[in-house]
């Protein structure tokens, strides 16, 4: 029953990336990374792929472009590796976003590096809300992951990170960093 109910997943899986577009972006997926994921596990591209910023569905990777209308970022500042913004939506402050840096200056077209969400964001990470408890977290998300102070961290820097910031009263999510797998 339960090899059924892994093949069943990874038609499903098969089914929705060729149909989302952005098979390319992401790594296949095969059935030991599906198991992974049902023994609580974290999976950072599966958390990534189901994202809400501002009410828009998001899904990492894509570029700048990609998150839709209303988002804007102010003059980007760079640095030898990115470039980096407040992250705006219908003028409101909703972050700081990071862009792969490019030689033509067309920035919307930029691959989305790494992304900090304050709460005006009204952000969800695979369900994740600002209302969310920390059971609720380890229900979305796994159980490996890290708690120092007021975050929760998942992944790591080189490999794909997400880190939730809790608010220090409800100690409900207030806040997230979320940075892509770094190219070797």
């Amino acid at each position: 029953m339960k090899k059924i109910l892994i093949c069943l997943a990874a038609m499903v899986m098969a089914v929705s990336v060729g149909c989302s577009g952005k098979a390319a972006d992401k790594p296949e997926t095969d059935t030991s990374a599906q198991l992974a994921v049902e023994e609580g596990k974290f999976d950072f591209y599966s958390a990534v792929a189901d994202m809400k910023i501002c009410g828009h569905d998001v899904s990492l990777p894509c570029t700048f472009r990609e998150l839709g209308e209303g988002f804007a970022y102010d003059t980007l500042i760079e640095d030898s590796k990115y470039m980096f913004s407040t992250l705006r939506h219908n003028g409101e402050d909703v972050g700081v976003i990071y862009l792969e840096p490019r030689s033509d200056g067309k920035y919307e077209e930029s691959q989305i590096v790494s992304l900090i969400l304050n709460s005006k964001s009204e952000a969800s990470v695979k369900g994740v809300t600002n209302e969310s408890t920390e059971e609720d977290i380890k229900k979305a998300l796994g159980e490996d992951f890290t708690k120092t102070d007021l975050n929760i961290d998942y992944g790591s820097e080189g490999n794909g990170f997400i880190r939730i910031l809790l608010n220090s009263v409800t100690n409900t999510p207030s806040g997230f960093t979320i940075m892509m797998p770094t190219a070797e």
